[in-house]
């Protein structure tokens, strides 16, 4: 959603009107709907699964960021296999570096 070009091959997108592959309709999109979530519901969160590099993905709109509460990185957890499946009291002894 963030990208133009996610899962698709040369000249299947169009870039945005700078000439990137940001979409840019999406990135408003989210930081209108995060804005809006915390303003109409005090204490709500939000969650993102984003396992690409965008940056800033829970930091504050006003900051620059997305604005949600919390980032899922489902490939990281892939990668430390046993980490989401464990109950919390053993997650920290189960993760590795």
């Amino acid at each position: 959603m963030l990208y133009l070009d996610f899962s698709r091959n040369k000249g299947e997108w169009v870039p945005n009107r700078y000439g990137g592959r940001e979409n840019l309709e999406a990135i408003s999109l989210l930081r209108r709907l995060n804005e809006e979530v915390c303003a109409r519901h005090p204490g709500a969160i939000t969650v993102a699964e984003e396992s690409t590099s965008w940056p800033m993905v829970s930091r504050p709109v006003y900051l620059g960021g997305l604005g949600f509460s919390y980032k899922w990185d489902m490939a990281g957890c892939t990668i430390r296999s046993g980490t989401c499946a464990a109950t919390p009291s053993t997650a920290s002894s189960t993760t590795t570096s």
